[in-house]
C-alpha cells in the first residue's frame, strides 16, 4: 500500500522563504477566527446530537492515550485535530496519531500521539490535551492556550503542521479517521495517511519523518534500497514522502542488524544461548497479523535460521469482532492461559518439539506494541 497524502484547503499566502512548501504565516486573530468557525460548523452539529450521558464523560490521557467506548470519541477526534496542529507547529516537525485501543475489545477505540523523536507524548502535553478535550468553553480556552503557547511573544507565526496518521482494524476506525481528518484539514494540517499499521510502525515512521527534516537530506538508509517503489510521492527542498514499505524495510533491517550483533557478542563471550528454531506467534487477531507483517517477521527469522519453523495463530484481521477475543497479551497475561487455537496451530505446522523441551511462543496485543512470551 502506498500512503495517501491529504492536503488542506487553506488559502493564506505561503511564506516564499520557507523550506517547506505548506508553511503559511498566520496572526492571532486569524487563528481565533478559524477556531470560532470550527466550533460553529464542526462541533455544534455534533454536540446537538449528544445525550446526557456524553456530557458526564471525563476524558483522560493515560499511558496509552485516550481510550474508551468508541461512541464517545468524536469530540476527542475533533479537538485533537486542533491540538495536533498546534503541537506540530511548535516543533516545526510532523507528529503522529495512531487510532487504536490496543488490547481492548473491538467496541472500544482511542488515540495515541507520537511526539518528538517518535516517542510518546510528554506529560505536560498530556495534561494540555486533557484540558482542551474536556473544555466546557472551547473557544475561550483554545484562544488562551494559543496566546500562551504559540503567540506569547509575537502576533504572527509561521504555521507548519503535518500529521502522520495510522490505524488498526477496529470497526469504528474508518469513522474516527474521517472525523479527525475534518478537524486537521480545517486547521491547515497536511495529513500523511499510512493506513493499517501497528503502533510501533507509526511511531517509527513519525521518527523518520522528523529526522528527514532535521537532517535536511535523504537518508543513506533509503538510498541503499534499490526497489521499484523508491519513488517519492511529494518532494520539497527538505522533505520527501515515501511509501510505507520503505520505512518497513529500514525498520526490519535495523532490527535484524541489532539482533545479529547481540547474538554474535553472546557467542564471542561463549555464553550459553537457549536458542530453538521454532516459534508460535499469537496476533490477537489484530493489525500485527496482516500478511505483510507476517511476511516481514518470517523473512527476518529466516535470515537468522533458514530452517526456522514459524506458526501464526489468531491472525484474522478481516473480522474486527474477533479482536483480542480469547487471545492476545491481555488474555494470556491476566488469565494465565494459552491463546485460542494454540494447539491447532502446532498440529497444522507439524511442530516437532523434542522431549523435555518447552514450546516457544508469544502473544501480541491489538496494535502489536506489547509482547508476552509464553
Amino acid at each position: 500500500m502506498v500512503e495517501k497524502i491529504v492536503n488542506s484547503n487553506f488559502n493564506e499566502k505561503k511564506d516564499s522563504n520557507s523550506k517547506l512548501k505548506h508553511i503559511v504565516k498566520l496572526n492571532f486573530s486569524t487563528i481565533v477566527e478559524k477556531i470560532t468557525v470550527y466550533y460553529n460548523n464542526l462541533e455544534l452539529p455534533y454536540l446537538s446530537r449528544l445525550n446526557e450521558s456524553h456530557y458526564k464523560v471525563k476524558y483522560a490521557y493515560g499511558t496509552s492515550g485516550f481510550r474508551m467506548n468508541s461512541e464517545y470519541l468524536d469530540i476527542v477526534a475533533l479537538r485533537l485535530g486542533f491540538m495536533l496542529s498546534v503541537r506540530s507547529t511548535l516543533l516545526s516537525l510532523p507528529i503522529g496519531l495512531m487510532i487504536t485501543a490496543s488490547h481492548n475489545k473491538n467496541s472500544d477505540n482511542g488515540f495515541k500521539i507520537a511526539d518528538l523523536n517518535g516517542r510518546t507524548l510528554c506529560k505536560e502535553w498530556e495534561n494540555l490535551c486533557e484540558e482542551i478535550v474536556n473544555s466546557k468553553n472551547f473557544i475561550s480556552d483554545a484562544s488562551n492556550f494559543l496566546r500562551k503557547y504559540l503567540f506569547s511573544n509575537t502576533e504572527e507565526v509561521p504555521f507548519y503542521s503535518k500529521v502522520v496518521l495510522g490505524w488498526d482494524t477496529r470497526t469504528s476506525s474508518p469513522h474516527l479517521i474521517e472525523v479527525v481528518k475534518t478537524s486537521l484539514i480545517h486547521f491547515n494540517t497536511q495529513i500523511i495517511e499510512y493506513g493499517l499499521v501497528t503502533s510501533p510502525q507509526l511511531h517509527f515512521m513519525t521518527f523518520i519523518s522528523q529526522k528527514q527534516i532535521l537532517e535536511g537530506k535523504r537518508f543513506k538508509e533509503i538510498s541503499k534500497l534499490n526497489k521499484s517503489y523508491l519513488k517519492p510521492q511529494e518532494e520539497s527542498n527538505s522533505e520527501v514522502i515515501y511509501p510505507k514499505e520503505i520505512y518497513f524495510d529500514i525498520y526490519r533491517d535495523g532490527s535484524l542488524k541489532t539482533f545479529l550483533e547481540l547474538y554474535d557478542k553472546l557467542k564471542e563471550k561463549e555464553q550459553k544461548i537457549n536458542y530453538e528454531s521454532h516459534l508460535v506467534i499469537d496476533y490477537g487477531n489484530g493489525v500485527g497479523g496482516t500478511q505483510e507483517n507476517k511476511d516481514g517477521i518470517a523473512s527476518l527469522l529466516k535470515v537468522i535460521d533458514k530452517n526456522f519453523n514459524i506458526g501464526f495463530t489468531n491472525d484474522l484481521t478481516t473480522d474486527p469482532e474477533l479482536l483480542n477475543e480469547k487471545s492476545g497479551t491481555e488474555h494470556v497475561q491476566k488469565n494465565f492461559t494459552l491463546p485460542n487455537e494454540f494447539y491447532e496451530t502446532l498440529e497444522l505446522r507439524k511442530f516437532e518439539i523434542q522431549e523435555n523441551k518447552q514450546i516457544k511462543a508469544c502473544s501480541l496485543d491489538g496494535d502489536a506494541d506489547r509482547i508476552v512470551y509464553l
